[in-house]
């Protein structure tokens, strides 16, 4: 398939099946040779099992009978991108730029060409009322073209039905929707089950709520791959892992991208799942008794291989089995109750791994909800406390402080998305002749998705030289509350900016003179985001915003080069004020995507780490209340400098020992994770933004390149505080830190350090808690951060040109810079993430040793024994995965995650194999590929869409409304600038004219024809025997010289239309003939009939493509497969294997040779494509050999092997 914007390709596919077996077999079994000369054959056209590339959700309405439903289907490609910018390292701003516009991502050899959608009908009360996308219909069967969907995109649509007057019972609306698309010329396909109704009185059972929000795209993408079946979908969530804790905490999604959870947390899982897939669901909640409890308990521990290390006859054994307040916890229970067709109201207890449909375990408490109450929800409390300073006192004093904004959100409605804060700025300056004035007024907001914005109230500063009138903001701190369940709460507080600084308001004293310009303190460019994350976050989670990342990536660049030429001035006009509004939303958009990405990569490299150490170190580990992290993207109007930050603000694991492991162990995990993910933050924030960066990791780093010794403090040692050549803020913190508890102390290098490329020296330092072993790392602004700090050069002012500039080349250069490493990475899966890791392991291992090293030189035994050496054995073995003394604790050491689907590429160079350019061909096949521009003619059926850009009929009567508004010559254009819905409303008119794009014809889709498309532009003539109707939508008609508006139907007999998008296409037409107009060409999938090239018969059992055909090719309808005929000359290639199939034990590799059968000499780049879990390798001569996993379950498993041709870069077989 082609996209008319990039270069030809020429791609074919072909499956190689392995039967894993268990056991020997006497020898791999050969296959037939896919090569020249074979007979004709018949039409069997069954493809073996493989895995599809193509997605279909269905998310219905809650809908009760008599009225309407609204079904949502999304289609998603799950391939992973193939074109990227080539950008190079160390590329400019400019030239990163130049290589994200220059990539055409349209031409992406992993999109899915041509996706269509088909249903069907079958309840005789129930009808099609609407659509959001063009669609045709015949009878009851609905078919939508959706057109092209890029690598990690979707596509939607949502049809409305009117439902059945009553339900009694379950009722079904349709026969299941059906998805299809062409890959590389492979069919790929996608079903959903039909849209069910529950029976009356059943509504409050199937809304969606906060905790089980079944609206949520993961939730439902989810119950679409377990096929909506109540009892898969029980069998799921029963499958993943029990953690205990209080309360309502992930949610549904939370959850799922956990794979674990609580009782509530997982049966929030099941209960959106089953509403998801129409079923209604309730909450049972009750209590466990204590031994049920302890059988909750027990399954989070189950049992390790053959641990390593020892314990010593003085440790203690963990016993977290027989822990009161663990068991507390979870002997608070909550289970699901769902009403199934045929047996009413059933129990289901997913918290329980052997639980079965029915089993109550539970002593319920009161009756069946449909919502958990808010008293069991986790809370976060945000609240933005402002200071400010009056030169006229208030209340006797200078300095004051407001709360403009607060909010309060149960954690289980952030899972995901960040809580940006930003502020509003509106600024008023006033010059005269003696006094001036500016008046800031600032007004504060949070954001969360793209749908929630709360507001604060809106206050001012006054800047000016008239005595006593000045009143301005000194500091902003955004205050976060916590509180459980059990009403405990915990205040954590992150400082956006402090001009008196943390010494002054510790150590007391007199604030001094302060005095301030016209420059407003705040900045509208200033953002900062915070992830509540009480759940972990996979891989999956970035890679959903790929292609938002490029359109945002494309539409930013487009809107910087827009605004480039603006200049200052006092009165812009409107045109001006309206590019620099819409260019500010774009890069604010670009902003929250980018802070978005960074919490995630980071928090999905934390959670990939604790849970390799966690397992390493036999310790059970995972957030049992909120982390918070926040990104800040800073700008300083005073200073024009940017700033970025990370701050871990609050991270904090329940860490429990395995049940006979030592209970230090729990130590030595929280001492390693906070090591790993204060490095791993600083790995991350590398790939953002350029030197200097600064943070706790980089001052360690920089202090042991300069043999700059380490310090050791702790309570009883505060007068080495003062002596130690630090700054103040330092120094108060510090002091401040080792006061509060004594258990707590600090290690930092013994002076301060001056990074590469900063200016100004810095510290930072590790508060390491001895009773513990948690580990906080601080900077001397008293964050928890890596952060970097550089100066832009284009002053900013209020006026629009430096406004738009100063921005521009902030923090977009800064998100485009970061962007850039996962246009190279995506999808992240395991492989991107492990880079990461890999450098915090490096890392937190040379800090633990530094740490130690501080420790042993002071001699301060009780920190050495209880603080690190707990952890740093057992923690070096786990990170280096060294063989390591053995330390007082068990432990394992498992292997890195797997990579994901393996892929091997090499290049054949291969001389022509068939002579003569006459190819004939009479075949069945699957599926039929055209690309580039072909005339196109078919009948057509009722109605037909279109989507319109012009439309004229030399003679048509015009109504509107049912009213004639006349006739003769007509022309129509949309109303809007995007092409407007038309419908050809009769049938048997003849559609005929040229397309340039892709078509798929999908032959298991409709009995007729059915397809999908994505025209760049075509031009279409509708003729018929007599008049027909075709209705225009949203068009500016004109009509003997007057212009009408809205929706009309002509009457004519002949029209011309043109446009571009996924329609018409030939759906439902008894046949179709398309003719090459230009640089063109036709991808046919596995087919049967004959085939013959220059008069040498050649089996098309593995498809083959044709480019630059000299004659038609006609498609007709033929039973579970479309015929083509073609009878003219081609470039013509396809390719082969020595052998098709093999069974092999499991651990085993088998082996085949590739090759290309063509009428041309070219070259052919290959890529072999093997299950996850094998490994694949392959050579120039063709040769591919494939390694299962050992223990691989027996079964089909498939290799792809994609072949490109150099000549023709647009073909895919």
């Amino acid at each position: 398939m082609y996209r008319p914007v990039s270069p030809a390709y020429r791609i074919f596919s072909i499956l190689v099946i392995f039967s894993m077996l268990t056991g020997m077999l006497p020898a791999v079994r050969p296959a037939a040779q896919a090569a020249p000369a074979a007979a004709p054959q018949s039409a069997d056209l069954t493809l073996p099992a493989e895995s599809s590339a193509l997605q279909l959700t269905r998310a219905q309405s809650t809908a009760q009978a008599g009225g309407t439903v609204a079904v949502t289907y999304t289609l998603r490609n799950t391939l992973e991108p193939e074109v990227r910018p080539a950008i190079a390292a160390g590329a400019t701003l400019t030239e990163t730029m130049e290589a994200i516009a220059a990539a055409d991502f349209s031409a992406d050899g992993n999109t899915l060409h041509g996706a269509q959608l088909v249903f069907t009908i079958t309840n005789p009360q129930a009808a099609f009322r609407s659509a959001s996308r063009p669609v045709t219909q015949e009878g009851d069967t609905l078919a939508i073209s959706l057109g092209d969907i890029p690598p990690l995109g979707e596509t939607s649509v949502v049809i409305t039905l009117t439902a059945p007057s009553t339900a009694a019972d379950f009722i079904t609306l349709d026969d299941g929707a059906h998805a299809y698309a062409a890959w590389r010329a492979r069919p790929q396909s996608a079903a959903a089950s039909p849209v069910t109704l529950a029976p009356d009185g059943f509504a409050e059972w199937l809304v969606c709520t906060p905790d089980a929000n079944c609206d949520d795209r993961y939730v439902i993408r989810q119950a679409a791959a377990l096929g909506n079946d109540p009892q898969a979908l029980f069998e799921y969530v029963r499958g993943l892992n029990y953690e205990v804790y209080t309360g309502s905490l992930r949610g549904a999604r939370g959850a799922l991208w956990s794979r674990a959870g609580n009782a509530y947390d997982q049966t929030s899982l099941l209960v959106a799942l089953l509403r998801a897939s129409g079923i209604p669901a309730a909450y049972r909640l009750g209590s466990l008794s204590e031994s049920d409890a302890r059988t909750l308990l027990a399954s989070m521990f189950p049992a390790p291989a053959a641990p390593s290390g020892n314990l010593s006859a003085a440790a203690t054994p963990a016993d977290p089995l027989n822990d009161a307040s663990l068991l507390t916890e979870a002997r608070s229970h909550a289970w699901v109750e769902a009403y199934l067709p045929g047996s009413g109201w059933t129990s289901f207890d997913p918290s329980f791994p052997e639980a079965a449909a029915g089993q109550v375990f539970g002593t319920p408490a009161g009756e069946r909800i449909n919502e958990l109450p808010d008293s069991l929800r986790h809370h976060v409390t945000v609240s933005l406390e402002v200071e400010k300073y009056s030169q006229f006192p208030v209340g006797g004093t200078n300095l004051y402080t407001l709360r403009p904004l607060t909010a309060t959100f149960a954690t289980v409605e952030l899972v995901g998305e960040p809580l940006i804060f930003g502020h509003i700025v509106e600024s008023d300056i006033t010059n005269g002749m003696v006094y001036a004035t500016a008046q800031h007024a600032y007004t504060p907001y949070f954001v969360i998705g793209d749908d929630t914005q709360v507001d604060g109230d809106t206050f001012d500063e006054i800047l000016s030289n008239f005595p006593f009138a000045q009143d301005f903001v000194t500091a902003e701190w955004l205050d976060f509350t916590l509180s459980d369940p059990q009403g405990n709460t915990a205040a954590y507080r992150r400082e956006l900016f402090d001009d008196l600084g943390y010494a002054a308001r510790l150590n007391g004293g007199l604030v001094g003179n302060i005095s301030r310009d016209s420059t407003p303190r705040v900045s509208i460019l200033s953002s900062w985001s915070t992830l509540v994350a009480g759940y972990t976050v996979p891989p999956e989670a970035l890679d959903d915003t790929y292609q938002r990342m490029v359109r945002l990536s494309l539409e930013g660049i487009a809107a910087r080069e827009a605004t480039a030429g603006l200049e200052d001035d006092p009165d812009p006009s409107p045109e001006v004020q309206a590019l620099a509004q819409e260019t500010m939303r774009t890069f604010g958009a670009v902003t929250r995507l980018g802070q978005k990405m960074h919490l995630l990569k980071f928090a999905a490299a934390s959670d990939q780490g604790h849970a390799y150490l966690s397992d390493s170190l036999l310790v059970r580990a995972y957030p049992a209340e909120p982390r918070l992290f926040t990104v800040g993207w800073e700008w300083n109007e005073i200073t024009a400098k940017s700033s970025i930050s990370f701050d871990l603000l609050h991270n904090p694991l329940r860490a429990i020992a395995w049940p006979g492991q030592s209970a230090d162990a729990r130590t030595g995990f929280l001492y390693w994770r906070a090591l790993l993910d204060m490095s791993a933050e600083q790995q991350v924030l590398q790939e953002i933004a350029p030197p200097p960066l600064t943070g706790t990791g980089a001052v360690f780093e920089a202090a042991g390149a300069a043999g700059i010794p380490f310090e050791l403090i702790r309570s009883g040692r505060l007068d080495e505080v003062e002596a130690l050549p630090v700054s103040e803020q330092a120094k108060a913190r510090i002091t401040a830190a080792v006061t509060a508890d004594p258990e707590v102390f600090v290690v930092l290098p013994a002076e301060m350090v001056t990074l590469p490329g900063a200016n100004e020296p810095t510290i930072g330092w590790l508060e390491i808690n001895n009773a513990t072993g948690a580990i906080v790392d601080t900077m001397e602004n008293g964050q928890h951060s890596a952060a970097v700090s550089y100066s832009v050069l284009a002053e900013f002012g209020e006026k629009i040109g430096s406004f738009i500039g100063g921005f521009s080349s902030s923090f977009f250069t800064v998100t485009i810079g970061f962007w850039a490493g996962f246009f190279e990475n995506m999808p992240l899966g395991n492989r991107d993430i492990s880079q990461v890791l890999a450098a915090a392991k490096q890392t937190a291992s040379d800090m633990g040793e530094q740490a130690k090293d501080a420790c042993e030189d002071i001699g301060d035994g009780d920190w050495c024994t209880r603080g690190a050496t707990l952890g740093i054995a057992a923690g070096t073995a786990a990170i280096n995965r060294a063989d390591p003394p053995l330390p007082a604790s068990l432990y394992v050491l498992p292997l890195d995650a797997p990579a994901d689907q393996p892929v091997a590429s090499l290049r054949m160079d291969v001389p022509a194999s068939l002579s003569g350019g006459e190819v004939q061909a009479n075949v069945q096949t699957a599926l039929t590929g055209l690309y580039g521009t072909f005339e196109q003619a078919w009948s057509s059926a009722a109605p037909q869409p279109f989507a319109f850009e012009s439309v004229d009929a030399s003679a048509a009567q015009v109504f509107q409304n049912g009213t004639l508004l006349g006739s003769g010559a007509v022309s129509a254009v949309p109303l809007g600038d995007s092409p407007a819905p038309a419908y050809l409303e009769t049938s048997g008119v003849s559609v005929a004219g040229s397309a340039q794009g892709t078509l798929a014809l999908h032959a298991p889709a409709l009995t007729p024809l059915g397809a999908g498309a994505q025209y760049a532009v075509y031009d279409f003539s509708l003729t018929g025997g007599s008049d027909f109707d075709f209705t225009l939508e949203d068009a500016a008609l004109t009509l003997a010289g007057t212009t009408y508006t809205g929706t009309f139907t002509l009457q004519t007999a002949a029209l011309d239309v043109s446009g571009s998008g996924s329609a018409p296409t030939p759906d439902f037409a008894a046949a179709a003939s398309f003719t090459p107009l230009a640089a063109s060409g036709a991808s046919l999938a596995a087919a049967a009939g004959t085939l013959t090239v220059g008069g040498t018969a050649v089996s098309p059992a593995n498809g083959f493509a044709l480019a630059n055909p000299s004659a038609p090719l006609t498609v007709t309808p033929d039973g579970t497969g479309d015929t083509v005929t073609f009878d003219g000359t081609a470039a013509f290639f396809t390719l082969t294997l020595d052998d098709e199939s093999s069974s092999i034990p499991s651990g085993e590799q088998t082996a085949f040779t590739a090759g290309i059968a063509a009428n041309f000499d070219g070259a052919y780049p290959l890529t072999v494509r093997a299950p996850a879990g094998w490994t694949v390798s392959a050579e120039t001569s063709g040769l591919v050999t494939a390694v299962s996993p050992v223990g691989a379950a027996p079964g089909d498993y498939t290799v792809v092997v994609t072949a490109q041709s150099v000549a023709f870069p647009q073909l895919f077989v």
